[in-house]
């Protein structure tokens, strides 16, 4: 395996421990440390940092693993997370394993300030919020990722992925890391996990570096983690790490994930920022309906629609369309319509409220419906209490408590520009 260059004149690898977010990482009490690089000195813009042999990602096309992913049909994040579990076993079991030194300084139980890892107290105080359903979804889609997918890969290939190394726990592990430090570098390479360029934390709106080196590919190009990399590497057996700004010495140099809201940079990474605030998501869906007025009341417009062969309405009810509020609280025309069309569907059907209203107007649906997406946030009390800040793993932002109350406040504040907006 190549040796990853670093350009030592102008950036260290600096480290700490953030006893607060990560106390415990596993039974044996590990101290998990995070990174930051930082320059040394003035650095100008184009200079290169790492220069990183594409035989040191740890993909499925470098690993022992890679003939057994092939056999089972694995692609995207699903092949990485198989390959990790296996490199990340024989970095257990041997310390001249090929990727030892790399897993030596990642969390052997995963990046625990993810909410996947998060207690039930916790994850309630994320109540309402878009990120709490995204969070049950994932506990099901592991499950049946590790029985379908991974699970027959440890009766094919024993010694590949011992049993005793690669149980769910293992793989929940591994597809954490993956999750906060995947890059696509594509071609044969695929999603890869690239050491050293993961050192760079986040900072939204303050990108330091570019990766060079990316390789077209047809596949998985919707990748999550494509983190500013470029096709016009300097050679295409390496990714280039360059300066894309000046940067003063003793600065932290950063590699943004992109513009993401909070719930996401807390979903994939463990942390939020407070400054960031443009990319804040609430949705209504036609669960927001039935609790305003009954699953019966919405059956009998369902019904009523679906005779009509009202498609475009139909598909609220049958495809899980949902309609997003935007940052200044407007909502689509299209839920404007649909609003409107459930409105003359009830008084058409002579249907009745709950409190015997018997003529039903847009303007009382609305009400009815935001107040019932606001009421799934619960109690909103606790949203002006102080919160004990921990300290991030590294870049700056929240974690834990102080982060999922963050997600939730800034949810409750574009929902109340939406009721302002459109109820007066």
């Amino acid at each position: 395996m190549e040796k990853i260059r670093i350009a030592e004149d102008y950036v260290r690898i600096e480290s700490h421990c953030a006893e607060a977010s990560c106390p415990k990482d596993g039974v044996d009490g590990e101290v998990r440390r995070h990174y930051c690089v930082r320059a040394t000195r003035d650095i100008p813009s184009d200079t290169t940092i790492f220069v990183i042999p594409k035989t040191s990602l740890v993909c499925a096309n470098n690993s022992v693993s890679g003939d057994g992913i092939r056999d089972a049909e694995l692609g995207g994040g699903l092949a990485l997370n198989a390959c990790a579990l296996a490199e990340r076993a024989a970095s257990l079991q041997s310390a001249q394993a090929p990727f030892a030194g790399y897993f030596s300084i990642l969390a052997k139980y995963g990046e625990q300030t993810l909410p996947m890892f998060w207690d039930e107290t916790l994850r309630k105080e994320l109540r309402g919020t878009e990120l709490e359903r995204h969070l049950a979804d994932d506990d099901e889609a592991f499950r049946e990722d590790y029985e379908t997918c991974i699970a027959p890969l440890l009766d094919e290939y024993p010694e590949i992925f011992p049993r005793e190394l690669c149980d769910l726990a293992a793989f929940k592990a591994v597809a954490s890391i993956a999750a906060s430090r995947a890059f696509f570098v594509g071609g044969k390479y695929g999603e890869c996990l690239v050491p050293c360029a993961d050192l760079f934390n986040h900072r939204t709106g303050e990108n330091s570096v570019a990766v060079f080196g990316v390789e077209d590919s047809s596949d998985d190009e919707d990748s999550d983690e494509s983190k500013d990399e470029n096709n016009d590497g300097d050679d295409n057996r390496e990714l280039v790490i360059k300066t894309v700004k000046f940067i003063k010495a003793g600065d932290e140099l950063f590699n943004t994930f992109g513009s993401q809201s909070n719930a996401s940079l807390l979903h994939k990474y463990g942390f939020c920022e407070t400054h960031n605030e443009d990319m804040v998501t609430v949705t209504i869906d036609v669960e927001c309906f039935e609790e305003a007025y009954g699953k019966e009341f919405m059956h009998a417009i369902y019904d009523a629609l679906k005779a009509k062969t009202s498609d475009a309405d139909i598909e609220v009810f049958e495809d899980g369309k949902y309609f997003e509020i935007e940052r200044n609280g407007a909502i689509d025309d299209e839920f404007l319509r649909f609003v409107t069309v459930v409105a003359a569907e009830a008084n058409s059907l002579k249907l009745t409220t709950d409190d015997g209203d018997e003529y039903i107007t847009s303007e009382s649906i609305l009400k009815r419906v935001l107040d019932a997406r606001m009421a799934k946030y619960g109690d909103l009390s606790d949203l002006n209490e102080p919160v004990s800040e921990e300290q991030p793993p590294a870049g700056g932002g929240l974690v834990g408590l102080a982060a999922a109350r963050l997600v939730r406040r800034q949810e409750v504040e574009l929902l109340r520009r939406a009721q302002a907006r459109l109820l007066g």
